[in-house]
Order: structure tokens, then sequence, then C-alpha cells
């Protein structure tokens, strides 16, 4: 701090118990943190006054940190820290007040201390007396249709270097359309046709669309789920240049990326995403599409386009800094569209085959429910721990919530020491079906029976993409479909398409065996030997000749467990979920050490990754990806950072394949539909004259992989490609 500056306040409730032996108000590990997390925000110890609930105020304090909900409500009239954490407040003695995370908090999670230093700087850059100066807001909220109509013309005229867009909704439709054109100006019109006469209703939708269409660059939060509602009405968005939520994952991978944790990092704005919200008449959820306060839901909706606004060039300045903007603009923008397209294209349902194979399964769910013991609701958790209870069993505990189960796992475990009971198995088999019925058979979609969903274009801390159903509450996840699902999505004659389904082969593996210079891994996959086998044969002391199925399954599941140092208790559940295998704690560190064994240089690679990430708290991928790593160095932490170099990097090789496919598609030289990228393959459709041509160019590398270098060289990574008409009986494709 400069001299002359006030101290900051750090406001605790109550010293500790080894502080308060001291005599001191924070000693130990505390003060230390404290200490430390001040030098990154610039400041040092003499910057600071310690200051306790109920102590007098200190007079040199003009900011005051406040660590904890107890201190957050002596001195504000505000609950929540998880809230309100990081909200530059107004205390009620006219201070300025910055909220965060106490000791106790952090100590559980340990990410927490980011925060933690983001309020230290906060407060360094703002210690100024008097209350906090806020922006000036020329908000137009909700005006009548003639005045939103010649207000939307009139910024059709004007120059404006962007557009920040949102859009509210509830019960299926968008009630609000708000646009920002600045920090402080933006408005937010009732799109809803009550009491409109058509012609100004149509008109007012038409100058939307034109300002959506228009050439002016658009920024918005979650753009994906703006752009799939708008579609509905006819519109599309032109020049999406900025996702604030995709660049929050991208610069801030371990923090959450909705845009109150965005406006939180990147705006000078309270809280405010309660505000506009009424609770429904059950007292627990907020219900949109009853809107009863329509000028605080107006002034919401302008603080979310704002602070958007201001948030994108937040982001863009740490992506300069970071030297990460050429990487932003000139790649992970480039997802934004194909992200949109695969979403509303989505897949073809065939109704019959739905039909048929929801009656198969429900058939088989009645007979297992008339079988059982007690008539119960098998769906209902509280049931199935009552049927099992009447027998004497003691339910499995969650080691994660270390509260009784009844789930698929927990079952499991149960039958290994009841392996003759009848309401066991038919248990699992129900909840099986059950759950295929519920997520993927009985899908909603609309009367074009076309599955739909929303992709994340940055959904993960790796940069994979994620799904989730569409913005109605249709279609699914549909990176997980299994292949019963995959049986009902089936091109019909007369729509003359066919899937072309293409594979990084081997992917994951490959990387990590060049990434930790693993030798005789290397080997293997360059004479295209069986690893698994091999693998499998050093587990059971056995030729690879007469190594089974089941045993080879293990050997997979070995790699995929110790490649990324998998715990042995973590690895026998996976083995018992996935595979229905049991095996004990001595064995399961057999498969584990046998791993190793052979290809010792995984080892080398992991301790490699632990030193940079005790020195650096930071990894990069080959492609420029970025992830630090906030939480205690610990085995989670370090399994985290063993995943990530490949799990990135392999997504990003299957974009940039689907980029050069889309560039080829723009030159007229291809021709097909995008329907899925799921991590490591990408399932696209085209007419069948057209498909041999599309898997020949993703077979040639050279038209389109990246140079990745890793340790032990150029990795190149070929490709594998089935096709058909059905998406669950595809066929292998052969170059030759």
């Amino acid at each position: 701090m400069t001299q002359g500056k006030k101290r900051i306040g750090i406001l605790i409730d109550r010293p500790s118990y080894s502080a308060q032996r001291e005599g001191r108000l924070l000693t130990g590990f505390e003060a230390q943190f404290l200490n430390e997390k001040a030098a990154r925000a610039g400041l040092t110890p003499a910057d600071l006054e310690i200051l306790q609930l109920g102590s007098p105020s200190a007079n040199g304090v003009n900011v005051i940190v406040t660590l904890g909900e107890t201190a957050l409500r002596s001195v504000t009239d505000k609950k929540s820290v998880s809230k309100w954490h990081l909200s530059p407040l107004d205390g009620t003695d006219g201070r300025r007040i910055i909220p965060t995370f106490d000791f106790t908090q952090i100590w559980k999670d340990w990410s927490l201390g980011l925060y933690f230093e983001m309020a230290l700087r906060r407060a360094a850059q703002n210690n100024e007396p008097g209350p906090w100066v806020r922006k000036q807001t020329n908000y137009v909220l909700g005006p009548d249709p003639d005045e939103a109509i010649a207000r939307l013309e009139s910024m059709l005229t004007e120059s404006h270097p962007w557009y920040s867009i949102d859009i509210e909704t509830g019960r299926n439709q968008i009630n609000t359309f708000g646009v920002a054109t600045s920090a402080s100006d933006a408005i937010a019109v009732k799109v809803l046709p009550d009491g409109i006469p058509p012609a100004v209703f149509h008109k007012l939708w038409d100058c939307i669309r034109r300002l959506c269409e228009s050439d002016v660059p658009k920024v918005m939060q979650n753009g994906i789920y703006e752009r799939m509602y708008l579609s509905r009405y006819g519109i599309h968005i032109n020049e999406f240049r900025f996702d604030t939520m995709c660049a929050q994952k991208f610069l801030w991978p371990e923090l959450e990326k909705g845009l109150d944790n965005v406006g939180r990092i990147y705006t000078m704005e309270p809280y405010w995403k309660d505000d506009g919200r009424v609770a429904s008449e059950e007292g627990k959820q907020k219900d949109w599409g009853n809107i009863r306060d329509w000028p605080a839901h107006f002034r919401y909706n302008c603080a979310d386009t704002t602070n958007t606004l201001i948030a994108m060039h937040g982001q863009r300045a740490d992506l300069t800094a970071r030297g990460l903007g050429g990487l932003y603009d000139n790649y992970i923008t480039r997802l934004f569209d194909p992200v949109y397209e695969m979403g509303t294209i989505g897949f073809p349902l065939n109704r019959a085959q739905q039909t048929s194979l929801i009656a198969e399964y429900e058939a088989r769910s009645a007979k297992l429910v008339a079988s059982l013991t007690q008539e119960i609701n098998p769906r209902s958790p509280k049931a199935k721990a009552k049927l099992l209870k009447d027998k004497g069993y003691v339910l499995p505990v969650k080691r994660a919530t270390g509260k009784e189960s009844t789930d698929e796992l927990s079952l499991k475990k149960l039958r290994l020491k009841y392996p003759d009971d009848g309401d066991l198995r038919a248990l699992l088999e129900i909840s099986g079906i059950e759950k295929a019925l519920s997520s993927y058979l009985r899908v909603r979609t609309l009367g074009d029976n076309r599955i739909r969903f929303m992709l994340d274009a940055h959904g993960t801390e790796t940069g994979r993409m994620s799904c989730s159903s569409d913005p109605w509450g249709g279609g699914f996840n549909a990176q997980t479909m299994n292949d019963y699902t995959k049986k009902m999505i089936t091109w019909l004659p007369e729509d003359d398409r066919v899937f072309v389904e293409i594979d990084l082969s081997q992917a994951e593996t490959r990387f990590v065996a060049m990434d930790a210079c693993e030798t005789t891994l290397l080997s293997m996959i360059e004479r295209k030997e069986d690893i698994h086998r091999f693998v499998a044969a050093e587990i059971y002391g056995k030729p690879m000749a007469e190594v089974t199925h089941d045993e080879r399954q293990l050997g997979k599941k070995a790699g995929h467990g110790a490649n990324y140092s998998m715990g042995v208790a973590t690895f026998q559940d996976s083995c018992l979920k996935e595979m229905d295998l049991v095996l004990d704690r001595k064995m399961a560190t057999r498969v584990l050490e046998s791993y190793h064994k052979l290809f010792p240089g995984i080892r080398r690679w992991h301790a490699g990754i632990r030193d940079t990430i005790y020195r650096e708290r930071r990894l990069s991928n080959p492609l420029g990806r970025v992830r630090y790593f906030y939480g205690r160095c610990d085995d989670n932490t370090y399994r985290e950072a063993y995943a990530y170099r490949p799990q990135s990097t392999v997504p990003d090789l299957i974009n940039h394949l689907m980029l050069r496919l889309l560039d080829k598609r723009t030159e007229n030289a291809l021709d097909f539909w995008l329907h899925m990228q799921c991590h490591d393959s990408l399932t696209l459709s085209c007419k069948p004259q057209h498909a041999q041509e599309i898997m020949k160019f993703a077979s040639k590398t050279e038209l389109w992989h990246p140079e990745v270098i890793l340790p032990a060289g150029r990795l190149v990574i070929p490709t594998e490609s089935k096709w058909g008409i059905c998406l669950g009986d595809l066929k292998k494709w052969s170059p030759t």
C-alpha cells in the first residue's frame, strides 16, 4: 500500500482457542495464511488491523473484510456469505465491507482461499473513506411496446461496439428481452403478447430479430441457452463473439461458472441474482413464469446485461494478461456455432423403435416388481431401504455423505453378502431398467421427433464439453447414451442419410505413453499389440493366449485406473459398479501394481507432475490450455493433475478435426450435419454417397491434426470410423 493509506480491517468472529491462550486474535497457521494471502494481494501485516466482534471499532480503517457469516451479519443486513462474498457492501456504520469465508470454511475447502485473496486484493484497491461509489444506471424498464420499438429502432441506427443480450424465460416462453450497450445503458422489454395489438407485437419482435441478426458483436452469459430459445422464435444471433460463462471456465477451471460468480470476480456490483425473484407457493422454488413485481424483474434483467458486458471486458483483460487471448478468440469462440448446430439438429428418434423398447422394458420391470417379497415402489429409496432393513440387513454407507444408501453400488455391495437374495437381484435390475426408461427411453421431443440437448463448449475443468437436456426439459445427455438408447436413433429410408462416427484410436493411452516416455507402452502401441491382454496376462500369471474376455476387460480397467493413480478402494468400487466384478483389497492392489510393474514410466510421470503442481500450482496442455490448482496438494489434487493433460488435449484434437471438417463444408468440398462431440469421438450424418469421402478425410491426419509435441516426440492419433443408418448398429469402415 502507498504511504498515507489507512489500514484494512479484518473482522473475525472470535479468536481460536490457541490464539486466546497467547492473548492474540490470530496466531499460528491462521496468521500465516492471512499474511501469505495479503502478500499476494500486495499488502503487508502492517496494512492490516485485526478486529473482533464486539470490540471497539478501529478508527484507522476505511474498508473491512469480514470473515464468515457471523462477522458479515454483525456489520450489514446480509446473511449468507456464500451469496455475498466478494460483494462491495456498505456497512451499518458507513464503512465499506467486503465479505469472504472464514478459516474454518477454507480448511474444509481449500480452493476458497482464492476468494479470500481476491477479497484482500479488492480491499487494497478500494481503501477509500465513505460508502461505495456505484455505477450510473440508465435503465429503461419495461417501456410500452411503441416506446420499446422506437428505442430498439434507434439502437439499430446508432454505432455500438457491443450488444450484451439476455432473455428471461418461464413456462416455456420468453417473457423479457434485454440488451445493454454499455456498463450503464440497458433496456428490458416485456415480450409477452398481453394486450398488444398483433401488428405492434410482430413489429416488436421484428426489431428484436434485426438487432440479434445485426453485425454488431454480441456477448452473452451461457449463450447456447439464449440462442436455442430464440431459435424457436425464428431468430438467429449473428456475430456471437464472447460467452462470459465459457471464458470463466477457461480462465478459472476450478471455480463456479454462473453469472453470480462471474459478477463477483469481474464487477463491483453486489450480488444481484436473487433480485426480482418471487418464491412459489411451496416456498422453495423460484417461479420465473409468475412474475409479480415486473419493475424488479426488469431491473434484474438490466443488471444481467450490463454486468455481463462489464465482466467481458475484465475477462478479456485477464485473457490478454495471461497470453490466452488468441487461443480464446481463434479457437474457443469457433466452437460456439458447432455446439449450437449439434444441439439444434439433435438426433432423429424412431418412434416405432422407441415404443417397442419402452414396452419391452416396462414389461420386464413389472415382472420383477411382482417378484419382490414385499409390495413396494422400487423407485423410492425409502421403500427399498425399508424392505432391506426388514430383512435385518445393514445398509452400506456412502463415503462422501456418511449416509445410508440404496443406490446401485450399495445394492451390489449388499449382494456380495447375500448372493442368494432374489430381492437384491431384482432391485438391481429394476434400477437399471427404470434409469433407462426415465433418463433415455421416455425422452420428450417436439413434433419433428428430434432429440435435442444443450452442449457447453467448456463444461468441465479439463475443457471437455458437457451435455444436458434442452431448455424446455426435453432431450437428454447425449454424451452418455448406452447401446439400448442408440437402437432408437435411426434414419428412415426416406431420409436418405447415414451416420458417420469418427473416434480417436486409443487417444488417452497414446498421450500418456508419449507424455511419460513409457517405452514399453509406446512400442506396444506402435506394433499394434493388445495392451489389455498383455496386462491381464501379468495379473493372472498366464500366457496371453489363455486370457479370457473378462480377464482382458480387467486388464483394460487396470490401465484406466493406474494411469491416473486411482485409489484401491475407488478401483474396487469401479470394478463392482461397471464390470460387476468383485475384487478384495489384496487383488485390487495386485491389479494396479501389475500395471505399474509392466510400465514403470507412468509412476515417474506422476512424480514429475506432482513436482510441477507443488512448485507452480499450474499445468498447461500442448495446445495452450492452462489449469490452476487451488486446493491442497493432496492425493485428490494430484489425481486431477495426472488426468489434466491427456483429458484436456484429446477433446481439443477431436475439435480440430471437427473445425477442419466444417472448413471443408464451407468450401463446398464436404456435405454433412453435425450431431455430437463426445470427448474423443465425433458423430455426424450425410447422404450415403458422401460418407466414404468424409471418413477418408478423417483418416488422413496430415489434413487436420495439429502439431502436438510431447517429451517422447510428435503425437499423432489416428482415427477409426464406423457408419450406418442406426446409431446402435454401425459397421466398421476400412480405408482399404
